[in-house]
């Protein structure tokens, strides 16, 4: 089995790229309640939702438009993002109708390339083309 390796990726928001852009992680996660009886051998689960978290780290530029949009959403805005895409190649992505930016975490390390890391919450439906 052969392992792709992804050259085209990309993260735009609102129409407009991230650059300098590292990593990219998005988890779709489905909530469970348990409704196991007393005495059951096995768990008894029913699904509840899913949830989607969009994980991103840049290296860190203060002038970059898109990171400072992203940051300054986090620090003094309601947070809230339309039209969130991931692309994976050229052709596919996720897209995401509405995301809040949850945080924002700035790394700076001596000798080393400062980090920009942002988390973003799907409010809605995660699609995929």
């Amino acid at each position: 089995m052969a392992i792709k390796t992804y050259r085209v990726g990309k993260v735009l928001i609102e129409a407009s790229q991230i650059f300098s852009l590292d990593n990219a992680t998005l988890n779709i996660t489905m909530g469970v309640g348990e409704t196991t009886s007393i005495g059951d051998d096995w768990r008894q689960l029913v699904a509840l939702g899913k949830q989607a978290t969009l994980n991103l780290t840049c290296s860190y530029n203060p002038n970059d438009g898109q990171q400072s949009s992203l940051r300054t959403e986090c620090l003094t805005g309601d947070g809230a993002l339309s039209a969130v895409q991931m692309w994976e190649d050229a052709s596919h992505y996720f897209a995401a109708s509405a995301m809040l930016v949850t945080t924002c975490n700035i790394t700076k390390a001596v000798g080393a390339v400062d980090k920009i890391n942002f988390t973003l919450e799907a409010i809605g439906a995660i699609s995929y083309t």
